[in-house]
C-alpha cells in the first residue's frame, strides 16, 4: 500500500505526490518559455509531468509576494497587510472597491491598430477567464459550502452551460467583430502565435498552475479570487469600451466587468467564502496565518495583472505605430515554421533558404537583411521588384502563399527600403509584435513505469482513495488511465460475445437507429416495473445494507464529468451540455441540493455515519464490500482524461442517466418507503434524469451533437468509429452496474439468510391469519 501523508490543515501544505521523476520534470519545464508552459498547463491532463513545475511556479510567485509585503513602501496603503477581523475585512474591501471606481481611463484615442494589438495580448487570459477555479469542484470537495460558493463563480464564468454567456466565448466574439482570428486557445498554434507577446502568457500561466492545487493552495486561491473582483480587473480593457462601441465591436465581455457603487454579487460571494473559511479556523493565531496566505493570494493577482497591463499601457501610450520593417518581421516569423524544406536548393545571401528556416530560433532580422540586398528587391524601382512581380504572382513559386494583406505588407516594406536605402532597419516599436524566439513545444515523454509500479499493488479501496484525491496524488494519473483503458477493453471484448443481451449489442449509428434503441431500452425498463403491493419481500436489514454498499458511488455522484469544463474545453457545446448535468449532480452550488449530501443524509438517518469521502478511512470501512468500488473506479478514472476519453465519457454519461429511470430505481423507492427510509436520493434522479427534458434527454442530444460534428469534419467512417467508442463507454457502465446488482443480491442472500427466513415465515403467518379472518 502507498504511504498516506496528507495533512488536514491548509496552514501546513500537504505534500503532493509527484512521483520519483519530479525533479527531472521540474528541470525540463523550467527551461520552457511561458508560451510553451501555457500550452502544457491548459492541457495538463495530457501533460501530467508538468504538475511538479506548476507547484514550483506557485511557490516562487507567492515567495515574491511575501517579500513585497516586507517592504510596505513599495505598496499603496490600501494593499498593506492588516490584522483580520470581520469589520477590518469589510472596511478594506470597501476601500478597494472605491479605488476601482476612482480609476480613470488609461489610454486616450488609440488607433485601430493599437486596439487590435491590445485585444490580441488580452486573448490568452480572457479566453480562459476564471480558469484558476476550473478544478474547485471535485469529488473530494463539491459537497462543502466554500467549494459551492467558488463553484458558483466559475459556473457563471463559463456560462453555466450556455455557451452564449461564456466569458471566453464573449471575448472570442469581440475578437471576431474586430476581424481578429486566432487558433483554438488550447492548441499549439495558439501558444506559438507570433502576434502574441511572450509576457502576455505569464499571467494565465500562473492561474493555470494555481488551479491544479485547489486544496493545497485554497487560501491563496480564495485571495486570488478576491483580487479578481477588488483590484481593478481588466482596467485597461474596460477603459476602452467607448472605443469598441465606435468601431461597432461586440462589447459583451467588457460589460461583465462594469462597476457599480456596490460590489457585484460574485464579488460579495468571494468575500463570503473568505469569511466562511476563516470562521472554521478556531485558533486565533492560526486564523491570522490563514488570512496572511489569503492576502498574499490577493496581492499575487494585483502584482501579476498590473505588471502585464502596465506593459500593455506603456506600449499603447507611445506615439509611434508599427514601421514597415516591424510588420515584415512579424509576418516572416509567423510564416517561418510553415516554410521549412519548401525551397529546394535556392539560396539567399549565400545561404540555402531551407537553412534559414531550419534555424531555431529563426533569425528574422538577418533573413530580411539578406532579402533586402538580394536580386529579389529593386530599390530604385520598387514596383518592379521580383519579389512583388514574379515570386508571388501567377506562375511564380509563391503564388497564393500570402494573403492580400500580407502582400500589402511586403509592398510597404519594399517601398520603405527605397525611401531610406542606407538606413539600418530598426526593431524598436511602440506596439511590438515581436514574440520571444519560437521553438517547438518540446516533445517530452516521461517514463510512467515508476509511477505505475507505485500503485500496482493497490486494492480497489486504495485506488478509490487515490482517484478521489488525484489533485494530491498526480502521480496516480498513469494508473488511472490504465484502469479506464481496462474497463473499456473489457467492454469492447464483451461486444463480441454471443450471450450479450440484445439491448447492449453494437449497431450502426444513425439518428433514427439511436433514438429507436434508446426508446426500446427505456420502454423495457419502465414496462418491467410492477406496482408495489405490500408487504415487502425484502427485509429491512437488506435495504440498509444496500444503502451502505451503494454509497461509494453516490458519494462521488457526477464524478464522470467533474473535469469536463476545463479551460480550453468549457466553451464548446459538448462541454456545456455535460457541465449542466454535472452542476445538477453537485447541487447547482447549493449544498442542500448536492447529491452526495442528500445520500449522506439518508445514511445518517439510519445511524450510518461514514467518514469523509476523501479520507482513507472511508474506503477502508470494514462494512463495505470490495465490489462496491467497481462503479466509482470507472467514473473516477475516466473523468481525469476529459479529452482522451471524451467519447467514452459521453457513453458512460448516457448509461448512468438512463439507469436512473424505470424498474430499478422505482423498486428501490418503493422498498425504502415501505421501511420508512428516506428515498429522496433515488426520487431525485427519477425526476431530473427524465427522458423528455432531463439528463437522459441531454445525454442523447450530446451523442447526436458529437457525432454530427465528427461526420461534418471527418466523414462517415470516422463517425462510426467514434460511435463505437461511445457505445463501449455505455456498455462498460451497464455491465458493471449489472455485476454490482447480481453480486449484491448473491451476497445479501447469504449474509441475511435468517432475516429472509423470518420475513418469509411472518408473511406466511399474516397470509394465513387473513384467510382465517375472511368469512
Amino acid at each position: 500500500m502507498v504511504a498516506v501523508t496528507v495533512q488536514a490543515h491548509a496552514s501546513t501544505l500537504p505534500p503532493v505526490a509527484f512521483g520519483s521523476q519530479a525533479q527531472q520534470h521540474v528541470q525540463h519545464y523550467a527551461q520552457l518559455s511561458d508560451r510553451e508552459l501555457f500550452y502544457c498547463l491548459i492541457n495538463a491532463d495530457e501533460f501530467p509531468s508538468v504538475w511538479a513545475y506548476a507547484q514550483q511556479r506557485v511557490i516562487q510567485t507567492m515567495g515574491s509576494v511575501q517579500a513585497l509585503l516586507t517592504e510596505p513602501d513599495k505598496l499603496a496603503q490600501h494593499l498593506h497587510a492588516f490584522h483580520y477581523s470581520s469589520d477590518s475585512f469589510a472596511g478594506r474591501m470597501a476601500a478597494l472597491h472605491q479605488h476601482q471606481l476612482d480609476n480613470t481611463p488609461l489610454v486616450n484615442s488609440p488607433s485601430t491598430e493599437q486596439l487590435h494589438y491590445l485585444l490580441k495580448q488580452y486573448a490568452p487570459s480572457a479566453l480562459i477567464d476564471g480558469c484558476w477555479l476550473q478544478n474547485i469542484s471535485l469529488a473530494a470537495t463539491n459537497h462543502t459550502e466554500i467549494t459551492a460558493q467558488l463553484f458558483h463563480i466559475y459556473a457563471e464564468k463559463i456560462g453555466d452551460g450556455d455557451t452564449t454567456k461564456h466569458y471566453g466565448k464573449c471575448f472570442q466574439d469581440l475578437l471576431g467583430s474586430a476581424r481578429i482570428y486566432l487558433p483554438e486557445v488550447n492548441s499549439r498554434l495558439f501558444s506559438l502565435h507570433s502576434t502574441l507577446n511572450e509576457q502576455t502568457f505569464s499571467y494565465p500561466v500562473f492561474q493555470l498552475a494555481l488551479s491544479l492545487f485547489p486544496r493545497v493552495y485554497l487560501p491563496e486561491l480564495l485571495g486570488f479570487t478576491l483580487g479578481h473582483f477588488f483590484v481593478a480587473p481588466n482596467r485597461l480593457l474596460i477603459s476602452l469600451v467607448n472605443e469598441f462601441k465606435q468601431h461597432g465591436w461586440d462589447r459583451r465581455y467588457c460589460q461583465h466587468y462594469d462597476l457599480s457603487d456596490s460590489p457585484s454579487a460574485n464579488a460579495q460571494r468571494s468575500c463570503d467564502a473568505v469569511m466562511h473559511y476563516l470562521e472554521n479556523v478556531s485558533d486565533e493565531n492560526e486564523r491570522q496565518q490563514h488570512w496572511q496566505r489569503i492576502w498574499q493570494g490577493l496581492l499575487s493577482h494585483k502584482v501579476l495583472s498590473e505588471a502585464w497591463q502596465n506593459d500593455l499601457q506603456d506600449a499603447l501610450s507611445k506615439p509611434r505605430i508599427l514601421t514597415a520593417q516591424q510588420k515584415m518581421l512579424a509576418m516572416v516569423r509567423e510564416k517561418a515554421p510553415h516554410a521549412r524544406n519548401m525551397h529546394r536548393n535556392r539560396k539567399l545571401g549565400g545561404c540555402p533558404i531551407n537553412d534559414w528556416f531550419a534555424q531555431d530560433p529563426f533569425d528574422a532580422e538577418g533573413f530580411l537583411q539578406a532579402l533586402a540586398t538580394s536580386p529579389f528587391i529593386n530599390v530604385k524601382s520598387p514596383l518592379e521588384s521580383a519579389l512583388l512581380t514574379r515570386s508571388i504572382s501567377f506562375g511564380g513559386p509563391m503564388f497564393r502563399i500570402f494573403t492580400e494583406a500580407e502582400q500589402a505588407i511586403m509592398a510597404e516594406w519594399v517601398h520603405s527600403l527605397a525611401d531610406e536605402p542606407n538606413s539600418k532597419p530598426t526593431t524598436h516599436t511602440s506596439v511590438s509584435t515581436q514574440a520571444a524566439p519560437l521553438s517547438p513545444v518540446a516533445h517530452y515523454h516521461s517514463d510512467d513505469s515508476a509511477d505505475l509500479a507505485t500503485y500496482a499493488r493497490c486494492s480497489k479501496r486504495e485506488l478509490y482513495y487515490y482517484f478521489v484525491n488525484a489533485d494530491l496524488y498526480p502521480d496516480v494519473l498513469p494508473t488511472a488511465r490504465k484502469i479506464a483503458q481496462h474497463y473499456f477493453k473489457q467492454a469492447k471484448k464483451n461486444l463480441t460475445k454471443r450471450n450479450l443481451p440484445e439491448s447492449l449489442r453494437l449497431f450502426p449509428y444513425s439518428h433514427d437507429e439511436f433514438q429507436t434503441r434508446i426508446q426500446q431500452i427505456y420502454s423495457a425498463e419502465t414496462s418491467a416495473y410492477e406496482i408495489f403491493v405490500p408487504p415487502s419481500t425484502v427485509p429491512r436489514e437488506i435495504m440498509v445494507w444496500f444503502t451502505q454498499q451503494y454509497a461509494p458511488f453516490p458519494m462521488v455522484d457526477g464524478s464522470w464529468v467533474q473535469h469536463i469544463a476545463k479551460a480550453g474545453m468549457s466553451q464548446t457545446e459538448i462541454s456545456a451540455r455535460l457541465f449542466r448535468i454535472y452542476s445538477d449532480e453537485v447541487g447547482n452550488a447549493d449544498t442542500v441540493l448536492n447529491h452526495p449530501n442528500v445520500y449522506r443524509k439518508l445514511l445518517e438517518k439510519e445511524g450510518i455515519h461514514m467518514p469523509p469521502t476523501d479520507a482513507l478511512a472511508f474506503a477502508m470501512q470494514p462494512t463495505l464490500r470490495n465490489f462496491a468500488f467497481d462503479l466509482p473506479l470507472l467514473t473516477l478514472s475516466v473523468s481525469l482524461f476529459p479529452k482522451a476519453f471524451l467519447p467514452e465519457i459521453i457513453g458512460v454519461n448516457l448509461a448512468i442517466e438512463l439507469s436512473g429511470l424505470g424498474k430499478s430505481y422505482m423498486q428501490i423507492i418503493d422498498e425504502l418507503r415501505y421501511w420508512k427510509m428516506d428515498p429522496y436520493f433515488f426520487t431525485l434522479h427519477l425526476t431530473i434524469d427524465n427522458i423528455a427534458s432531463g439528463h437522459t434527454a441531454v445525454a442523447m442530444e450530446t451523442v447526436h451533437l458529437y457525432l454530427d460534428q465528427v461526420l461534418a469534419s471527418q466523414g462517415h467512417q470516422v463517425m462510426q468509429q467514434e460511435w463505437q467508442r461511445i457505445w463501449i463507454g455505455y456498455v462498460a457502465f451497464r455491465q458493471n452496474m449489472t455485476r454490482f446488482d447480481t453480486t449484491l443480491e448473491r451476497e445479501a442472500g447469504v449474509r441475511f439468510l435468517l432475516p429472509l427466513i423470518r420475513l418469509g415465515m411472518q408473511q406466511r403467518k399474516d397470509k394465513k391469519r387473513q384467510q382465517t379472518a375472511t368469512p
